[in-house]
Formats: structure tokens, C-alpha cells, sequence
């Protein structure tokens, strides 16, 4: 929908320049026309969860279209991957936006895939690895956030 590259500088906070944020806007257009037409046919749609670096964006752009989107009932979801450690708090603090908002939270949950490259990536950029410790934590983290939904 749009270069990752946009999703990375629009969590870093880095000022876009015109023709990135035309490019963004044209990818928040298309996304919202994916999901119009999800919710026009009764199907859902799921957004796919990515790397931490811009995993943020990615959640605040699947938030805006349930705010929109699911009203009814869950036509957009967003993916939780309980592989990191943060995931669980991020669920949350989704669930008492949807409750506050009155809309509907759809929640996929997977254990995680980019175990190594988020390690490696966290390294390069000196910043704490957000993947859990072991398995047994991804799994802990994992069915505690069933228990949550």
C-alpha cells in the first residue's frame, strides 16, 4: 500500500516532504478503500503485523479504519505478534481505545517472524531487543493475551 520506508520515518517522528506525505496519504486512500469494500461485501480484512520499527504506524492506521470500519461488527483487524514483549500492553491499550471509541477491536494473534532480524536490527540501532527471552515467555505472553481477549 505504501514503501515501509514511509511507515519507518512516520513512527520515528521524521518530518516527511511533500511528495512522502502525498505518497502516504495515497497509501492511508487505498487502505481505506480495501477496507470499504471489505465492509461493503461483510468480509473481514486483516492487517498483517511487520517489524517493531514501524509496527506503531502500522497499529494506528489499522485503529483508524475500525474507528471507521467497525462499528457493527469487526470487519478490520490487526494482527498482535506475542513474540515481543511489549504486545500484550499494546493489545490492551487497543481494547480501551475501541471500549472508549465504541467500535468493535479485531485481534489476530501469532506467536512472531522476525525473530532474528529484530534482534540483529536492535543491536545495529543500540536499543533493547523487543523479543521475549525464550519460547516459554512467547508462550506465556502469548496465552495470557488469549485469556485477555
Amino acid at each position: 500500500l505504501m514503501p515501509t520506508i514511509l511507515l519507518e520515518k512516520v513512527q520515528a517522528g521524521t518530518t516527511l516532504t511533500e511528495a512522502e506525505q502525498a505518497t502516504f496519504e495515497r497509501g492511508k486512500q487505498r487502505l481505506d478503500a480495501l477496507c470499504a469494500h471489505a465492509h461493503q461485501y461483510g468480509v473481514r480484512l486483516f492487517v498483517d503485523a511487520e517489524e517493531s520499527w514501524f509496527q506503531h504506524t502500522i497499529d494506528n492506521l489499522a485503529e483508524d479504519m475500525m474507528r471507521r470500519y467497525n462499528q457493527e461488527r469487526a470487519i478490520v483487524w490487526n494482527t498482535y505478534q506475542l513474540y515481543r514483549h511489549d504486545r500484550l500492553e499494546a493489545l490492551q491499550g487497543a481494547h480501551d481505545r475501541a471500549e472508549q471509541a465504541g467500535y468493535y477491536l479485531g485481534v489476530k494473534l501469532v506467536r512472531g517472524a522476525y525473530m532474528e532480524k529484530e534482534a540483529r536490527t536492535a543491536k545495529q540501532r543500540g536499543y533493547q531487543n523487543p523479543i521475549n527471552p525464550s519460547k516459554q515467555h512467547t508462550d506465556d505472553l502469548y496465552n495470557e493475551s488469549l485469556r485477555y481477549c
